[in-house]
């Protein structure tokens, strides 16, 4: 059940694509809310309530994602035995996956951590309309449907390695001219966005396939709860 080789990196390409398409006519439909609500005393109730709709809607899709495919045997070292230390134990032993995935959730908490800051300020100080701070949200989806096949083709040549190195690279160059966005320059967010969202999109292919560089065949399952 786990796509190797090329055949991985074009399931991933397809998965890129849905979710970011998905994600950014949701996120778009939000922030339209957001800004039509703006100054509503009614703002905040019905925004909660949109909220715990889309968590209703996430859980039913998260069940139906893990009960609708068919589900393969399991190959384990400890046999048919399952105990929750094994997902803690197995893959900390494993030490070129756990250095793998680690450069992954450092990546990832980087970025996490100043998302929420980021966008605070454009909407605060930039005074930007909050639909304006999807941009590279806009961009990468856009890119994922138009040029996915060239960044599977590019990650295919090169490799996961010199493909993250070189991406993250590229974005902490273009977030240095972040520094110079304000109010007054406004155009400049704009150019930021689309070489943002642009060079996000190899970087999203090379880091959906990290857990998969050292995964070994055996408790495959384990590493999967782990990660």
């Amino acid at each position: 059940f786990l796509p190797e080789g090329r055949d991985r990196s074009f399931y991933f390409s397809v998965s890129n694509i849905v979710t970011n398409v998905m994600g950014t006519v949701t996120a778009i439909g939000a922030a339209l809310a957001a800004d039509a609500l703006a100054g509503s005393p009614q703002q905040t109730e019905i925004l909660t309530t949109l909220r715990l709709a889309a968590l209703v809607a996430m859980l039913i899709g998260g069940l139906l994602q893990i009960l609708i495919p068919k589900e393969y045997p399991y190959k384990r070292s400890t046999g048919d035995r399952v105990r929750f230390r094994d997902v803690l134990i197995i893959p900390m032993r494993n030490r070129k996956f756990l250095l793998t995935v680690l450069a992954g959730y450092l990546w990832g908490f980087i970025c996490f951590t100043n998302s929420s800051t980021w966008t605070y300020y454009l909407l605060d100080t930039v005074k930007l309309p909050y639909v304006m701070t999807y941009i590279p949200s806009v961009v990468m989806a856009l890119g994922s449907i138009f040029l996915m096949s060239l960044c599977r083709r590019i990650y295919n040549r090169f490799g996961w390695h010199k493909m993250f190195c070189s991406n993250v690279l590229t974005i902490l160059l273009i977030d240095c001219a972040a520094i110079f966005i304000t109010a007054k320059t406004v155009w400049l967010f704009v150019i930021y966005s689309i070489l943002g969202g642009l060079s996000q999109l190899i970087l999203q292919l090379t880091t959906s396939n990290t857990m998969y560089l050292n995964l070994p065949a055996t408790d495959a399952d384990h590493y999967f709860n782990f990660h």
